[in-house]
């Protein structure tokens, strides 16, 4: 598993403000967890859960629900970095984010990232702006990237 980057306290985020903090471990995206998903969300469309429909269709498998890929910036971050010192971290959303490439199923992905922004919040909080980019083994244009917003409080 990979070592996250470990951030002693908010203030210690400010120096390293354009860095690029690191990346995520590989995560294979199988038939399971994309079934479970569309279970989850109510999305079922063939092109996710029906393999063998999906066999004809225009990838040659099924594909990840575009927001099963986002679901996981959480579980990917908490692998790269970890602020310590914060009582919590609460994500308000995510700009600019573009679904460039399909994940197929089968698919192994990895998120990087990039303390982008900081700006204070009254109170000691710290909102951050953190490029996310969500990378496919073997494929040279990335599944997702966006700027994911968080915000650590004290």
């Amino acid at each position: 598993m990979a070592e996250p980057r470990i951030i002693p306290d908010i203030p210690s985020l400010k120096p390293l403000l354009g860095e690029h903090l690191g990346e995520s471990d590989w995560l294979e995206i199988t038939q399971d967890r994309i079934d479970r998903f569309a279970e989850a969300t109510e999305d079922r469309q063939w092109i996710h859960i029906d393999p063998e429909r999906a066999k004809d269709g225009p990838f040659g498998t099924t594909i990840a629900h575009g927001h099963l890929t986002l679901s996981l910036a959480p579980f990917m971050l908490s692998q790269i970095m970890q602020v310590q010192g914060a009582r919590m971290m609460v994500n308000p959303g995510i700009e600019k984010m573009r679904l460039r490439t399909p994940v197929r199923c089968g698919d192994r992905v990895r998120m990087h990232a990039t303390l982008k922004a900081l700006r204070d919040i009254p109170g000691g909080a710290l909102r951050a702006t953190v490029s996310i980019k969500f990378e496919i083994e073997g494929e040279k244009k990335p599944a997702a990237f966006g700027d994911a917003l968080l915000v650590f409080y004290p």
